[in-house]
């Protein structure tokens, strides 16, 4: 069963389309298996949190929206894009 939970996270860094995203999930992901259980990253806050921290990812920015955030650029793009 151990090796059911920790296989995705040792595979991920051999896939081809890892990009950006899949080494944040990657780095993520190992960090919270090192942290003690009440302190593990399970919310996306808690994700960016953790990624904002100086010395966990430094060279790659990361930020945070909300789903109202994303409605609202969502709608203004389709404005700029078809209504005007």
């Amino acid at each position: 069963m151990l090796n059911d939970i920790f296989l995705p996270v040792t595979m991920a860094k051999y896939l081809p389309c890892n990009g950006v995203g899949g080494t944040l999930k990657l780095a993520a992901a190992t960090a919270s298996l090192q942290l003690p259980f009440d302190k593990q990253i399970l919310k996306p806050q808690e994700l960016y949190q953790w990624a904002m921290q100086p010395d966990n990812l430094p060279k790659i920015g990361v930020s945070y929206s909300t789903t109202a955030d994303d409605e609202k650029a969502t709608e203004i793009l389709k404005y700029v894009l078809f209504e005007s």
